[in-house]
């Protein structure tokens, strides 16, 4: 368990619509939450996010590590477990 932060850059999508349609068809309870939703709970944007550099803080005892994880390490990495939401109380 531990932190990661990354540094990134944040750029302007020029297709939103197929985005928002590609996004809508994964995720279809997110409608309330689409930008330029004037009623939407919160202020959102679509943008390409573009990491440049991973910082990890984390682990305990001899299982730790504090510093920066090589760019490649993590876009090529994989969750360990897979994780299953149960969504039947909704």
């Amino acid at each position: 368990m531990g932190t990661v932060t990354v540094y990134e850059n944040a750029k302007d999508v020029p297709d939103r619509e197929a985005l928002q349609a590609c996004y809508l068809a994964a995720h279809p309870d997110a409608e309330w939450w689409l930008p330029e939703d004037e009623e939407a709970a919160h202020i959102s944007y679509w943008a390409r996010f573009d990491p440049h550099h991973v910082y990890f803080v984390g682990g305990f005892g001899d299982e730790h590590f504090i510093g920066y994880v090589p760019l490649d390490m993590y876009r090529e990495a994989l969750p360990s477990r897979k994780v299953i939401v149960d969504q039947s109380s909704r």
